[in-house]
């Protein structure tokens, strides 16, 4: 067990990918500077977020702009380019992109890299509003990594709203959870009173405690002046017993702090009079009951589905049928 220094950007992106690479490295170096072990950046803070991106409509030119900035991971410049920095700094680094893939394939990727080159990536699996129009949602168990800081779990801004994530996460390891979060408020005039950016830090304490285990979450801030809808800031790195020990405001900042994971986890069990194996064999209890009432949804689902297209598709049989009776009868008579 040892301290590492974490720190989180709570960045404004813009819609320029070269830009944004410029300043993923300059702050890399920054951070490095100040003794810092793992940084991470918001979600899509590499790609950038497109003037008409919205949660509610699925603009097209939205989507070009993801698509046309979508590289391969771990293969594309921009990723190799990070890779030989943080390699070059010692540093860990997390963030999250547009990918694509020799297939066709596009997602909105985590991705995790290290003094030592590329660790790994993750899909993101659940997808807010329209964002199904712009990328595919991933399929694949959230990762786990084990690096010499400790065991890594990402995922990607909403999927802190759902408890499974984490919890599976938890399960297969997991110590420190990344979350690139690109997390809008309603108005940021409204403060504290602000019940969308409050959703997000609810969503992300709830998960660090439900589960014990130490939780990052780097969101987009948002420009001066920009009010209505603007990116909800609060980035923040949350102990799974204290709670929030650093976190930023609206504006585009960094905080860091200093922990030892292992001892932080430890301190978890040791306040709540609990052992690591009782805790694990309650989660795995509550995502066995999970697991069965999302299979029992699922079917539901499709016969919901199933039988509302039917019934529909009944109806207008049965219009058809009877105008044509109509018809055929006045025809008769005349």
């Amino acid at each position: 067990m040892a301290q590492i220094r974490i720190e989180v950007y709570s960045m404004t992106a813009q819609a320029d990918k070269a830009r944004n690479l410029e300043r993923f490295l300059s702050f890399m170096e920054e951070s490095a500077g100040r003794g810092t072990t793992l940084l991470l950046f918001p979600e899509l803070s590499l790609t950038g977020l497109p003037a008409k991106l919205s949660m509610a409509w699925p603009h097209p030119e939205s989507l070009q702009y993801f698509h046309d900035n979508a590289e391969p991971v771990p293969e594309g410049k921009s990723v190799q380019t990070l890779i030989e920095k943080a390699k070059a700094l010692g540093l860990y680094v997390c963030w999250s992109m547009t990918e694509r893939d020799a297939d066709g394939h596009f997602w909105n990727t985590a991705v995790l890299i290290g003094p030592a080159g590329y660790i790994g990536k993750y899909h993101k699996q659940n997808l807010a509003g329209t964002e199904a129009f712009e990328v595919e949602a991933g399929s694949d168990p959230c990762p786990v990594f084990d690096t010499p800081i400790g065991k890594i779990g990402l995922m990607v801004c909403y999927d802190k709203v759902f408890p499974d994530v984490v919890r599976r996460m938890k399960l297969a390891g997991a110590e420190i959870i990344l979350s690139p979060t690109a997390w809008p408020g309603m108005d940021r005039r409204l403060g504290s009173l602000d019940l969308m950016m409050q959703y997000h830090r609810w969503s992300g304490t709830n998960r660090a405690l439900e589960n014990g285990v130490i939780l990052v979450d780097a969101n987009h801030s948002s420009p001066a002046g920009e009010d209505r809808g603007a990116e909800g800031g609060h980035s923040r790195i949350i102990h799974p017993l204290h709670g929030v020990l650093a976190e930023t405001g609206w504006e585009e900042a960094f905080v860091g702090v200093e922990l030892d994971p292992q001892a932080a986890i430890e301190e978890y069990y040791a306040k709540l009079g609990v052992t690591e194996e009782t805790h694990l064999r309650r989660l795995q209890e509550a995502q066995t009951r999970y697991e069965k009432r999302k299979r029992l949804r699922e079917i539901a689902a499709v016969n919901v589905r199933f039988y509302a297209r039917a019934g529909a598709a009944f109806a207008s049989d049965a219009m058809t049928a009877l105008h044509a009776r109509v018809r055929t009868a006045r025809a008769k008579k005349r």
